[in-house]
This record gives C-alpha cells, structure tokens and sequence, in this order.
C-alpha cells in the first residue's frame, strides 16, 4: 500500500492537532466558553466528532443542558460515550427513563463502561 493511500485519512487528524490539544486543555481547565468558540468553529469546517463530542461536553459543563442535549441527540446513537453523555444530560433535566435507556443503551454498545453502568444503577433506584 503506497504512503499516498494512508496519508489523506490521517492528514485532517495531524492538521487539526494543536486545536484539539487547546481545547483538550480548556475543558480540562474550566475555560468553557473558549472551548465552546474553538469547537463551533472548527464544526463549521467539518462535522467532526471530536468537536461535537467536546461542543456538548462544554456546553453541559456551562449548565446549557438543553443545548448539549441537542449536541449529543444529533452526535448518533452508535457510541456508548455519546450514549452516557445523552443520559446524563437528560437525568439533569429531569427526564429519568429517557435518561435510565439512555444509559442501557450505552452499556449495550459498551458492556465494560463501569460508568454507564452506575449511572444507570442510579437511575433505577429513583
């Protein structure tokens, strides 16, 4: 296989890095709003799920639950981190069952996800 059959799946990932990288940072440093501006401007570049990821992250962290809602509903249902996220959003707003299948979900398509796991433990118990 030639270098230029490689290369182009994993230029946009090695381009991009220093802009995941600061927002790694800003979320890991509470700057929120920062890392809300970094991932809406890359997200118009290109539906990145590492910006949408990191969109409703910093939106749920901001108390903007029902826009990291939005976030995370149209991130798809194929991963269980997505999954967790979305049940974790919609047990802040109050919205248990969706939140307790939410949570299901993610532990369907991630057994090993101890977090799902306990989320949805306590869920059930309410």
């Amino acid at each position: 296989m030639s270098s230029e059959t490689t290369e182009p799946s994993l230029a946009p990932v090695e381009r991009d890095r220093p802009i995941r990288q600061d927002v790694l940072a800003d979320l890991a440093a509470g700057r929120y709003e920062r890392a809300i501006d970094s991932c809406r401007r890359q997200l118009h570049a290109s539906d990145d799920l590492f910006y949408r990821h990191g969109l409703g992250l910093a939106l749920y962290k901001r108390g903007r639950f029902e826009e990291a809602l939005e976030v995370f509903q149209a991130e798809a249902a194929g991963s269980g981190r997505t999954q967790l996220a979305l049940a974790t959003v919609l047990r802040d707003l109050g919205r248990l069952a969706e939140a307790e299948a939410a949570a299901t979900r993610a532990i369907e398509l991630e057994p090993g996800n101890w977090a799902a796991w306990l989320l949805r433990a306590r869920l059930h118990s309410f």
